[in-house]
């Protein structure tokens, strides 16, 4: 969803005005921008902005107010990173509020008696569940000096919303429908989330969450009461219930985490940019990096975007870096991580050379790096950027739909199950396909690996596009692929997000590529390189703003179908259309998709 201010005075559109369907999914205006998963809470930010709040402000409103739109891909149970970059500053301050493994977790305990892996016990249920961080994480941040208005009336739209109700978006109704034989088990999830007749709330319908409500009103009055007060009682009661290990410990001793902000930089077109992005235990920033500068190296601004040789080198390279993810990354706080060296021209170079440009690779002829010094050994994402350059961006998770599909009983949200995220044992993938290692196996306060990639680029030392998106190890091939694109390839930022994208992530030994990149002669060009090819429709649904010219840009993800159209604030239930074909400005093809977005 995307919302966008322009300035009192008015300015004119823009000189070539986008077809209707593309109105429906980008906004240009030149005091702030602002693009999230949901209508309701990209209205609720930009009215944050236009009562002279910061964009921090809009950001922890936002937060809690995608909370009870996306209850299927984040909420208050759930947790985060966050990147805000103060203009005036020139600097980033980075947060870390992932969720994080009780004090009892133990390696083995997603193990059975002979050793083996018992994948449903980190999907479903009490040992699913990590200590949620995003509640803290929203405390930590207003603390932090960015804010200016109080914390109780950040919270109080998204408890306003919970108790009106919200309607539900076709992505929550697909949630629903998806896992529903599990949620109509909880007693809290089937009085919400169904009928009285058993059947699920479907695209339109009125979800009304009092007992979310009432949580977020004692938020709003004390955040710390999510740790120590009347929601962690009922918290606790319900993990008990379920079997976790989760203890009033481990939530009481739960604090946010200020990190250094991962920064790097690339060429593209004659041109210097610097990324700011996650550092651990993200692997996002890491592995955008690696990917941009592998580019670089390659001169790939000099090649044809969606010829077979171009995205042969894209391949090789998304192996490279997953392969590297599953050896090197985890919590830096648990082990050495080698990041300087992994960013290396060095070390890339040498990468580099072990590309075979005729042929793909198998997963076996690829594997992770090494260093003769080595140093000491379901998601959601909004953007929020404003006139000066000042930005938040965020990617906050559940983890998987409705995460462990346990609801505190009385407090009304849904709890993580981020423990999936640790590895269960090493070599073997969690539900997102990422291999694991024994430097993610699970430990007492030890926070999982995370692919979310909340990320900014600057050009010449001013902010000119930050971005992020959802949908576990397919978050990094999206972000890296819209910066690729953008710079590389000199695309305006809706075609820069909205062109078709490939990934690869090392293991499954398959090159998954979308609809628009498929043509007969590329197919059959990377078939014959070796490829086993699998058509996918992305679901790592951008949110992007760009600044550039004093101009802000935002765009919302075209895949994405959550929520109706806003707009000047008279809403609409969702009004979609599909075009069997669509050619974006390069001239490439691009799928067909449901269309909604909010404008506000």
């Amino acid at each position: 969803m995307v919302s966008c201010q322009s300035a009192p005075s008015g300015t004119a559109a823009r000189a070539n005005a986008p077809a209707p369907d593309r109105t429906l999914h980008e906004k240009s205006g030149n005091r702030f921008a602002v693009a999230t998963q949901g209508v309701e809470s990209s209205r609720i930010g930009a009215e944050v902005l236009r009562k002279g709040g910061t964009v921090v402000d809009a950001a922890i409103a936002v937060t809690f107010a995608i909370s009870v739109e996306r209850p299927q891909s984040t909420g208050i149970g759930g947790g985060g990173f966050l990147i805000y970059y103060d203009a005036k500053k020139k600097r980033a301050y980075t947060l870390d509020f992932r969720d994080q493994a009780p004090g009892a977790a133990t390696p083995a305990m997603f193990l059975d008696a002979k050793g083996n892996p018992n994948p449903g016990l980190s999907v479903k249920g009490g040992l699913a569940i990590a200590v949620p961080g995003l509640v803290e994480g929203m405390r930590t941040l207003h603390r932090a000096g960015f804010s200016r208005r109080p914390f109780e009336e950040l919270v109080r739209p998204a408890r306003e919303l919970a108790e009106k109700g919200v309607k539900v978006s076709p992505h929550l109704a697909n949630a629903i429908e998806t896992v529903k034989s599990d949620l109509i088990q909880d007693p809290l999830a089937k009085s919400r989330f169904f009928k009285g007749d058993g059947t699920p709330l479907k695209a339109g319908d009125l979800l009304v969450q009092p007992e979310l409500g009432a949580a977020l009103a004692r938020i709003g009055a004390s955040p710390r009461d999510f740790y120590e007060g009347g929601i962690a009682q009922d918290l606790l009661s319900t993990l008990k219930q379920a079997g976790s290990p989760v203890t009033a410990t481990d939530l009481k001793s739960y604090r946010a985490k200020k990190r250094r902000a991962l920064e790097g930089e690339f060429s593209a077109s004659g041109q210097k940019y610097r990324v700011i992005s996650m550092p651990p235990p993200s692997s996002g920033g890491i592995h955008i990096l690696q990917f941009l500068k592998m580019m670089s190296a390659l001169k790939m601004d000099e090649k044809p975007r969606y010829d077979a040789k171009t995205l042969h080198a894209m391949a090789q390279a998304f192996q490279q870096v997953y392969a590297d993810r599953a050896k090197f990354l985890g919590d830096p706080e648990f082990v050495k991580i080698p990041v300087k060296s992994l960013m290396s021209e060095a070390y890339l170079a040498s990468r580099l050379g072990e590309f075979n440009p005729s042929r793909a690779r198998t997963m076996n002829e690829v594997s992770a790096g090494s260093f003769p010094g080595f140093e000491k050994d379901d998601t959601t994402h909004f953007t929020i950027v404003d006139h000066e350059g000042n930005a938040v961006v965020s990617t906050q998770s559940v983890n998987g739909y409705f995460g462990s599909k346990i609801f505190a009983r009385k407090s009304g949200f849904v709890l993580n199950n981020g423990m999936d995220d640790f590895s269960q044992k090493a070599g073997v993938l969690n539900q997102f396909g990422a291999v694991g290692s024994k430097k993610n196996l699970p430990e007492g306060g030890k926070r999982p690996l995370s692919s979310m990639s909340p990320t900014i680029v600057l050009h010449q030392g001013k902010p000119v596009l930050a971005l992020g998106c959802p949908n576990g190890t397919r978050i990094i091939s999206g972000v890296a692929q819209v910066i690729f694109n953008r710079f590389f390839y000199g695309m305006d930022l809706y075609s820069a997000v909205s062109a078709p994208r490939i990934h690869h992530q090392w293991q499954p030994d398959q090159l998954w590529l979308e609809e628009g990149v498929l043509t007969s002669t590329v197919q059959t060009t990377l078939e014959a390189m070796g490829y086993p090819i699998k058509p996918f429709k992305a679901q790592n649904f951008i949110q992007a703003v760009s600044l550039e010219d004093g101009r802000l840009t935002a765009v919302s993800d075209p895949r994405d179908v959550a929520g109706a159209q806003a707009e000047g604030g008279s809403f609409t239930l969702p009004v979609t259309y599909s075009r069997d074909r669509e050619r974006n400005q390069k001239g490439q093809m691009i799928g067909s998709f449901p269309r909604n977005i909010a404008i506000v």
